[in-house]
């Protein structure tokens, strides 16, 4: 509640480390959920920030080695609906195979 509350008053929380995380990271997903979706404030309960690290060298290394297999795949006849009722069916839903060396 300590960001919270620093965040929706515009008071510093007295730590300069949590002052970070609300000015930086949690502030900015309160801030797009009060204007992009019109919540208040006091309606918040849990907010976070999330980010992922770079995996550039590891996707470079990948592609650099990948080596193109066959694959195979057939329609089912079945979409979206025919698994999931609530779904509106839009999808076609098929099926198949690769070869992973």
């Amino acid at each position: 509640m300590q960001i919270k509350n620093a965040w929706s008053s515009s008071t510093s929380t007295g730590d300069e480390y949590l002052d970070v995380l609300v000015t930086d990271a949690v502030g900015p997903v309160l801030d797009k959920a009060v204007n992009l979706l019109g919540l208040s404030p006091e309606t918040i309960m849990v907010a976070w920030s999330a980010s992922t690290q770079s995996i550039s060298e590891v996707i470079e290394a990948i592609a650099d080695s990948a080596m193109s297999q066959p694959t195979v795949l057939v329609r089912s006849g079945l979409t979206t609906n025919d698994v999931i009722e609530t779904l509106p069916g839009i999808a076609d839903i098929y099926v198949g195979t690769t070869d992973i060396p």
